[in-house]
């Protein structure tokens, strides 16, 4: 699938996401890039602790990109 190539996760989805107080803000604008990439929030910053979604949060909006098929992705840790 398209998504084992781009070397993203199965179950890091916005559906899977659990969203709280503390980063609507962050799923908002993810949800929104990956609607319109290169137009809202670009470039679009995810900044926060270990464990909070941020690789979960790039994931999501990179498998969405995905499926709109206008769009090639490749998912590259930085470790």
């Amino acid at each position: 699938t398209l998504w084992k190539r781009a070397n993203l996760k199965e179950d890091y989805t916005f559906e899977n996401y659990a969203v709280g107080g503390s980063n609507q803000m962050a799923f908002a604008a993810a949800q929104a890039v990956a609607k319109k990439p290169g137009a809202a929030y670009n470039p679009l910053f995810i900044y926060g602790g270990v464990g909070v979604g941020k690789t979960h949060l790039m994931q999501a909006i990179g498998r969405e990109v995905l499926n709109s098929g206008e769009i090639r992705v490749l998912f590259c840790p930085g470790e």
